[in-house]
């Protein structure tokens, strides 16, 4: 499958717009969470409050799939770019 294919289909399925550079710009470090994702957040981490080490493990699965879908969707720009001619050329 051609990565342009790839990206169109991550873009319809997801609602975003990667390749108008409307959604992340490569290399920031900001995370944004939509109002209705945090509610299901709260819930998990209000249950795991009293025990350390579950509350160490729920973050550090929250960082590292928000690290995974920071990487997927910094990959998805540099296909785009490289499929556009903005960079490599």
């Amino acid at each position: 499958m051609a990565t342009s294919q790839v990206v169109a289909e991550e873009e319809h399925s997801s609602g975003r717009e990667y390749s108008k550079g409307k959604e992340f710009a490569l290399g920031t470090s900001k995370v944004s969470f939509r109002p209705q994702s945090v509610k299901p957040l709260d819930s998990i981490l209000a249950a795991v409050d009293a025990d350390v080490s579950k509350r160490t493990r729920v973050a550090q699965a929250i960082a590292t799939s928000i690290i995974k879908r920071r990487r997927y969707r910094q990959q998805c720009y540099i296909r785009v770019c490289t499929a556009s001619g903005k960079v490599g050329s």
